[in-house]
């Protein structure tokens, strides 16, 4: 995979709950390293995460990561996937450079 080849593809993804129109129509590709995700409390920012990782069904739209189609080998997308709740206090004491780390001794695949 090239530097210039996105990791994740994400195309037309809606979702919403019942009254509540989080996305509509929305894509994007998202390339190797961090990608910064914020936004206003209650914004979606949570529901977006657990959409991408292939945690919460999306209403329509397609998801593609590092070639691996959701609707189509979700097994493979989600060995793909770390997920961390942003919810959770359980990495709250680490650094970033800490987490990284950590991380990467986890998952020998992981670049840092």
């Amino acid at each position: 995979m090239s530097e210039e080849t996105p990791v994740l593809q994400v195309e037309g993804l809606v979702f919403g709950y019942t009254g509540r129109p989080v996305l509509a129509d929305w894509s994007a590709c998202i390339g190797r390293g961090a990608t910064l995700l914020q936004g206003d409390e209650s914004s979606g920012k949570t529901t977006l995460l657990r959409l991408l990782a292939g945690l919460l069904p999306a209403q329509a739209g397609r998801l593609v990561l590092c070639g691996a189609s959701l609707a189509d080998t979700p097994q493979a997308y989600r060995r793909q996937v770390f997920w961390e709740d942003p919810r959770s206090d359980a990495i709250d004491p680490l650094t970033v450079r800490d987490w990284l780390q950590d991380e990467a001794r986890r998952h020998p695949r992981l670049v840092v």
